[in-house]
């Protein structure tokens, strides 16, 4: 009883990615390229007018085309949330590394020799680390953080630590609950060790060779 309920949890987070996938592209394929297009005509048209246009209706046209960047920029980083690109194409250790490069804090990344993963325990991965940092951004306080990955073949061990205040504590968010669930869905377990005082390190074991189940596309084959 105990194994179909696991399988049906790694069902549930196989279905809930490959969502997440679709909508991504969606936003891609649909929203973000037909933006792009009335973007660039409005360029065009606001290029095409002369000194005698209307001072007001040229200001109106530049904000709108303004506006229509700033538009197509967030549905980008709604779509990079969802799944980035350097994760799908690239595998953990670029996704990571851009997740580091964007920290306002320095970050120590190790992640040697890790070999590209089912897509569910990838993401677990990159999700795992961003809930970290927010950790570390809004609660820890910290001025260091290090990330490190550890592939042993039936297993990817990870580990992100700062030297923040501590006191982090599963119960005490949703974010690090919910980031537990995940893990655990995945077949994998998660601590977090966070003395008062002593920064916080989130620990997590995953399945480097996921079941089929985990490894399916978007259609299920």
């Amino acid at each position: 009883m105990l194994a179909q309920v696991e399988r049906s949890r790694e069902r549930i987070v196989a279905a809930t990615d490959a969502e997440r996938r679709r909508f991504g592209q969606d936003l891609h394929d649909g929203a973000q390229q037909n933006l792009a297009v009335a973007a660039a005509y409005l360029r065009k048209a606001v290029g095409g007018l002369d000194d005698t246009a209307d001072a007001t209706v040229l200001e109106a046209l530049r904000r709108s085309d303004r506006a229509l960047r700033d538009v197509t920029g967030e549905l980008r980083e709604i779509a990079h949330g969802l799944r980035p690109a350097a994760l799908t194409e690239l595998g953990i250790g670029p996704a990571l590394d851009a997740l580091a490069a964007a920290m306002p804090i320095p970050v120590e990344l190790s992640a040697p020799a890790v070999p590209r993963l089912a897509p569910t325990v990838e993401l677990t991965v990159y999700m795992l680390v961003k809930e970290a940092f927010a950790n570390t951004l809004k609660h820890g306080q910290a001025t260091r953080a290090g990330v490190r990955l550890r592939h042993t073949g039936a297993e990817l061990e990870v580990r992100v630590r700062d030297d923040g205040v501590g006191g982090a504590a599963v119960d005490r968010g949703r974010g690090l609950l919910g980031l537990q669930d995940r893990v655990e869905a995945v077949g994998g377990t998660l601590t977090v060790t966070s003395p008062p005082g002593a920064g916080t390190t989130i620990s997590a074991v995953l399945p480097a060779d996921p079941t089929p189940t985990l490894e399916a596309d978007d259609d299920g084959r």
